[in-house]
């Protein structure tokens, strides 16, 4: 194999090693369940709560709603109800009945 040949199966397989990385992150890191009422869902995600001003709810939430999307918070409480909280400061209490896993 000439050097130029080999630069770029290299390079091919760089590429496929971080495409196969970033794939493998979504299937791990994602979404946990969702629930849908007309043009909203609401996402439920293992990935940890990215606003710094939250400390009780340890997980990130996104709730779409036509072209409209907030971040939020979420916990979900031992009776069975999901705290969240979004970035526009509004709060949601929903029961846990309501999502669907394995979305």
């Amino acid at each position: 194999m000439n050097t130029p040949h080999k630069i770029i199966v290299l390079l091919l397989w760089v590429v496929l090693a971080a495409t196969l990385g970033f794939a493998w992150k979504q299937l791990i890191a994602g979404e946990v369940a969702r629930a849908v009422e007309g043009d909203a869902v609401v996402i439920l995600t293992d990935e940890p709560c990215a606003i710094a001003a939250v400390r009780n709810l340890p997980y990130r939430v996104v709730w779409q709603e036509r072209e409209k999307k907030y971040e939020g918070c979420y916990h979900v409480h031992p009776s069975g109800i999901v705290v969240m909280y979004f970035d526009d400061r509004t709060v949601g209490i929903v029961p846990l009945r309501v999502f669907r896993r394995g979305m």
